[in-house]
């Protein structure tokens, strides 16, 4: 791929080639996932404590639109645990419904991206051993942070950090706890870094219906095949790009994968003429 004064502006998503990918770029959308779904089973799992005062454990119950009344009968049923005048949660005693239900319940969904297209391992992991695609989306820069327009609205690319430490658990009784809760979706271990990676997280309650988020057309900038990208399925993204985007005015780049010889590594290059690299395919 060449470079140009927007490179930076771009940010990158391997994916799959298959009816799920071929759907959301039919439909320009993007999917947020769960992060219960996630590879790594550390990544956003959030440690957390609930303890605190009997009005916390009220205000708690009523933000999550449970009767305070329960309270008690916590207690006897050993669901709270009493030390002096502060209650704690008896984790081991709630049932997986209430779990799930306010306890344990996932409140964000994350997109991923990456600020690199080269990374071998970001192909083989994300992107089906190299037989998949990479999305390249341009993204408004202000200050230092980059923002990408879903259902018209901005949303910030977040850098995740990689550290040694997770951070320190949250007590979820109390409110007003934002940048403690977005350090476990936005801090991984060392050993990803080579991902490079930038999240967009949205809380569920933003989603009308489904967990996806429209982008613009003219947003996606490019697609990179991967090295094993298979004939057959580059024609069909092709198709898809063609009707969906350039026939409505929209120019959408292609670009090839090569290895470097005598190197562990990757190169891209633009596509000149798509026309005449499909029919090299046949």
């Amino acid at each position: 791929m060449e470079k140009d004064e927007n490179e930076e502006r771009l940010f990158f998503r391997y994916q799959k080639i298959d009816e799920y990918t071929k759907d959301n770029l039919k439909n320009n959308v993007l999917y947020f996932n769960d992060p219960e779904n996630f590879n790594d089973p550390f990544d956003s799992k959030i440690d957390i404590t609930y303890q605190g005062t009997k009005e916390a454990w009220s205000n708690f119950l009523l933000r999550n639109k449970k009767n305070p009344k329960e309270i008690s009968q916590w207690i006897r049923d050993k669901k709270i645990k009493r030390k002096k005048n502060i209650l704690i949660l008896n984790r081991t005693k709630i049932n997986n419904e209430l779990r799930k239900e306010i306890f344990e319940k996932s409140h964000y969904r994350i997109c991923c991206f990456s600020a690199t297209k080269l990374n071998i391992l970001m192909w083989s992991h994300y992107a089906e051993n190299h037989q998949g695609i990479c999305l390249c989306f341009k993204t408004n820069k202000k200050g230092n942070a980059y923002f990408l327009t879903l259902d018209s609205k901005p949303y910030i690319l977040f850098p995740v950090e990689y550290v040694k430490e997770k951070p320190k658990k949250v007590n979820m009784l109390y409110e007003g706890q934002y940048k403690e809760l977005m350090n476990f979706f936005l801090t991984k271990y060392t050993d990803w870094n080579y991902e490079n990676e930038y999240r967009v997280t949205i809380m569920k309650d933003e989603f009308e219906q489904g967990y996806t988020k429209k982008f613009r057309k003219e947003d996606l900038e490019g697609i990179i095949f991967g090295l094993n990208a298979e004939s057959e399925k580059i024609k069909e993204i092709y198709e898809i790009i063609d009707t969906y985007y350039l026939q409505q005015g929209i120019k959408v780049n292609f670009y090839n994968t090569h290895k470097i010889q005598g190197e562990f590594a990757i190169e891209i290059n633009k596509i000149k003429s798509i026309g005449k690299y499909l029919k090299k395919l046949s």
